[in-house]
């Protein structure tokens, strides 16, 4: 992501020449805007593209240029064309280029871009730890089901363990009753 740190990256951004005037800066920050949209690409490999150019177009709004008496946009044209030394730009309320009605107050909305970025970077982090806290429980949910059904197997084993002895002495006292009666009837 290029840093914005002058007029000039910031038309070269936007594909814009040094001496583009504001109805060039609006229409191409519509345009690229539009194109480069994250809601606008199926696969979302141009999205820092879309912050670039907004950062571009607020760098635009924070740092205009007055009009000048050659009706451009505070560059002498022909001094422009003629010399490699950058024109003079003379700096003025956002207002008065942008047509804004807050007279001169300055959005920092390229902090908000930042911090969708942020938020975004945030939301997918977010949904990763979900969905890893999601599979934890549900492995900690098998393997608390496959302990019960052990546990199940178990008192099941040792149930039917305590029931065959249940059996067992049962039928032992039954045979000693029986042999108890017998011997009595033999001692009658």
């Amino acid at each position: 992501m290029p840093k914005i740190n002058s007029r000039y990256s910031a038309l070269q951004v936007l594909g814009l020449p040094p001496n583009a005037d504001e109805e060039a800066v609006k229409s191409a920050y519509k345009k690229l805007v539009k194109m480069y949209h994250p809601d606008s690409q199926e696969d979302g490999r141009l999205h820092w593209q879309y912050y670039d150019i907004v950062e571009a177009y607020e760098y635009l709004q924070l740092h205009p240029v007055e009009m000048n008496e050659t009706g451009g946009n505070g560059v002498n044209i022909s001094q422009s064309e003629t010399s490699n030394v950058a024109p003079e730009i003379k700096p003025v309320r956002p207002a008065k280029v942008f047509g804004g009605g807050n007279s001169g107050q300055i959005s920092y909305g390229h902090d908000r871009y930042a911090q969708e970025r942020e938020f975004a970077n945030w939301s997918k982090r977010q949904k990763k730890e979900k969905k890893e806290r999601i599979k934890k429980r549900e492995l900690e949910l098998q393997q608390m089901e496959r302990q019960k059904i052990e546990r199940d197997a178990l008192a099941e084993a040792a149930y039917e363990e305590a029931m065959r002895k249940i059996n067992i002495i049962r039928t032992a006292r039954a045979i000693e009753n029986l042999m108890g009666r017998a011997i009595d009837e033999d001692n009658k």
